[in-house]
């Protein structure tokens, strides 16, 4: 028993996660051992999101033929390990063969509040219709939470609008996955 006892404790110290399935035979217990979050500890869930908007290239223009940009949200993180401040983008990916005459993104950070995800930061707006994650091509920000008492969640959100002629697409909308932090 002290054998799987040790392989427990060596197990946990290497991966919490898988040492999560186990169970200690000496232990009077049906549930799993499952370590316990160190407060503090961040947590992740999602990814990143992403979302197209698009307009037919003309106003007669066959079904098929359409122009439109992809915008990610990039889910929310920190430069060092669980410390303000929260940064977050929204960038376009990709376009169609033929690009929109032009692209609008925008990025927000989200935070929850008792249900209700409200707006705490923001990046600046971003015009064309340029394609990669660069500094000149993203809507950024970063956020110091200057909470203590508890976690707060967070999620990233992208919007894009497109324009090819003198019409605008209804904007696009991608959400991250949500991130969780105490900061400190």
């Amino acid at each position: 028993m002290a054998v799987v006892s040790a392989f427990v404790m060596l197990l946990i110290a290497i991966d919490p996660a898988t040492a999560a399935t186990f169970s200690d035979p000496g232990e009077n217990t049906s549930q799993p051992v499952q370590p316990s979050l160190l407060d503090g500890t961040p947590t992740k869930s999602g990814g990143d999101g992403e979302a197209f908007a698009s307009l037919p290239s003309t106003a007669g223009a066959a079904v098929g033929d359409i122009r439109g940009c992809w915008v990610v949200a990039v889910q929310p993180w920190t430069l060092v390990y669980n410390t303000p401040p929260i940064r977050g983008e929204g960038y376009i990916s990709r376009c169609t063969a033929t690009k929109p005459d032009d692209c609008r993104i925008e990025a927000d950070l989200e935070e929850n509040l008792g249900g209700a995800w409200t707006v705490v930061a923001n990046g600046p707006v971003k015009w064309g219709c340029n394609i990669g994650n660069t500094r000149a091509n993203q809507s950024a920000f970063a956020y110091n939470c200057d909470h203590v008492s508890s976690s707060r969640t967070y999620r990233t959100r992208a919007y894009i609008t497109v324009r090819v002629g003198a019409a605008w697409s209804v904007p696009a909308v991608a959400t991250s996955g949500t991130a969780s932090w105490w900061c400190e």
